[in-house]
C-alpha cells in the first residue's frame, strides 16, 4: 500500500478493533481524525494497543522508489497531538511505565517525528532512540 493515510477512516470507521499496515509505503503524515481510534469503547488497553482503542500497527512505514525520501522509514512532520500523549505498556498483565512512551510507539512510530537513514520502528517497550540523524 502506499499514499496518504485516509483521514476519513478515522471517523467512518466506527467499529475497527485493528488496523495492522506495518511495512507499506504511505507517506505524508498521520491524520488528526484518526484519534478516534483511542476510543476505549474500541478495546481497553492491551499488549500490542497500550493506548486502549482499536490496536493501529503503521511502523516500519518505508518510502517507495520515486519518493525524494525514498528508503527512509516513518511520516512526515509534525505528528498530531495525540500520538505524542502520554501511554502506558501492558505486557502479560503487568502495567509497565515506559520511559517515554507515547501513542506513537504503542502505534509502532518512531518517539521523535523525522526521517533519517537510523529510523527503526521499536516496540513499545524500547522507544525510539535520541540519535537521528
Amino acid at each position: 500500500l502506499q499514499g496518504p493515510l485516509p483521514p476519513e477512516w478515522g471517523l467512518g470507521l466506527k467499529a475497527v478493533f485493528q488496523i495492522e499496515m506495518d511495512g507499506n509505503h504511505f507517506n505524508g503524515t498521520v491524520p488528526k481524525t484518526w484519534a478516534a481510534f483511542l476510543d476505549k469503547r474500541r478495546g481497553p488497553p492491551r499488549s500490542g494497543a497500550a493506548a486502549g482503542g482499536a490496536r493501529i500497527f503503521i511502523g516500519f512505514n518505508r518510502r517507495a522508489k520515486g519518493d525524494p525520501n525514498a528508503g527512509k522509514y516513518g511520516f512526515e512532520c509534525p505528528y498530531p497531538n495525540f500520538l505524542t500523549e502520554t501511554t502506558y505498556v501492558v505486557r502479560e498483565g503487568k502495567k509497565v511505565r515506559a520511559a517515554d512512551a507515547n501513542i506513537a510507539t504503542s502505534w509502532g512510530l518512531p518517539y521523535k517525528c523525522g526521517l533519517s537513514k537510523k529510523d527503526l520502528t521499536p516496540d513499545e517497550e524500547t522507544p525510539w532512540g535520541q540519535d537521528s540523524e
